[in-house]
């Protein structure tokens, strides 16, 4: 079975918590080309007086926690271009290529697999 695997640490900071935090690890696997993510909080987070419940999904527990109905979790989508942005990286891609002669990248090579 051909499964990719990135563990990706999320960190958090906000006006209650200064200093940035591990949140927890997003997981994505891509199997056969399908995504599939799961979320686990970190415990420093869980034990934080400031820990707050940041996506709809995710609620305040230990353990791996899945999307509801949807392929990631709206933290997620909400970190990735829109439509414009996507462009410009593409062309920012084109670019690399031309200037130093290497093969093009795709959006498929950003950390976050991106649709």
């Amino acid at each position: 079975m051909n499964t990719a695997k990135q563990e990706i640490q999320v960190f958090i900071q906000t006006e209650q918590m200064p200093e940035a935090i591990e949140l927890g690890v997003l997981n994505v696997l891509s199997p056969k080309g399908n995504l599939a993510v799961n979320f686990e909080y970190s415990k420093t987070y869980l034990q934080s007086k400031n820990a707050i419940v940041f996506d709809p999904d995710i609620e305040l527990f230990t353990g791996k926690q899945f999307p509801k109905n949807k392929n990631n979790f709206g933290f997620v989508y909400d970190s990735m271009p829109d439509t414009w942005g996507k462009t410009l990286i593409k062309r920012k891609f084109a670019l690399d290529s031309q200037t130093h002669n290497t093969p093009r990248r795709t959006l498929t090579d950003m950390p976050i697999p991106i649709f």
